[in-house]
């Protein structure tokens, strides 16, 4: 926990907001979904986590998701997600986030000492319709990647396009970066090529603290969820770079 509170703010920040925009503009809609939302209910096996339990994989309980699965691979962290269709291989020189600390990304506290299960932090993330799968840090702390869930209304779920939902992020894009401490924000609307498919993306540069930001943010739709992939990295733009880690599955 001690290495992953040490993460460098804006990082942190610029992967909160950029999923978070686009469901603030649709919420101003008007239009709601009570359903029951799904929730990773395994566990990540990174370096710093210790439970040798036997609940030790990252699947979802869904009709229509599965999210990532977490396994040992050569030393590192291999992640595997059909949700869209993708593999990536995490070596010694990046930290992945465990359960506990995704939950803390969405302002859940979990109380370890208590002996809550990876299933017991699942039902508390049920209550969230966004929630993190994957968060990790390179060791120079200048590289970031991390996959959200966002669950998409009944409306929106039907006629909401990955290039819809890109949209609606850069419209609010500026208003949600700029109290963070964002400045001299550039974005653009493309295509990014994903573990060998086409998909909607917003490639994204700013100032922050003095430093430079970048970003590039893949949507990915499945099911009633929109998957938000985001690379960013500072000072250098090597998105590219990261973009490339991750092959078709």
């Amino acid at each position: 926990m001690k290495l992953f509170r040490s993460i460098t703010a804006f990082l942190l920040a610029l992967c909160t907001i950029l999923p978070l925009s686009s469901c603030a503009m649709l919420a101003n809609d008007g239009s709601s979904d009570n359903g029951d939302d799904v929730v990773n209910e395994g566990k990540n096996n990174s370096s710093d986590n210790n439970d040798n339990s036997a609940d030790t994989d990252n699947s979802y309980v869904s009709s229509n998701i599965k999210g990532g699965i977490y396994t040992e691979d050569n030393g590192g962290v291999r992640y595997t997600n059909d949700d869209i269709g993708a593999t990536v291989l995490f070596d010694s020189n990046w930290y992945v986030a465990d359960m506990t600390e995704l939950a803390g990304m969405i302002n859940l506290t979990v109380d370890t000492s208590s002996g809550q299960s990876s299933s017991d932090i699942a039902n508390l993330m049920r209550e969230s319709n966004t929630f993190f799968d994957l968060y990790t840090l390179s060791s120079d702390s200048t590289r970031s990647i991390n996959i959200t869930y966002e669950k998409l209304n009944a409306i929106y779920g039907a006629i909401l396009s990955e290039e819809g939902y890109i949209e609606a992020s850069l419209d609010n894009l500026d208003a949600s970066l700029e109290p963070s401490g964002f400045s001299d924000i550039i974005k653009s609307k493309t295509t990014q090529m994903f573990a060998g498919k086409e998909r909607a993306a917003i490639e994204l540069e700013a100032l922050l603290n003095g430093g430079k930001v970048y970003e590039k943010l893949v949507c990915i739709k499945s099911g009633s969820y929109m998957v938000c992939v985001t690379f960013a990295t500072y000072n250098e733009n090597n998105t590219d770079e990261l973009v490339a880690m991750f092959t078709a599955k």
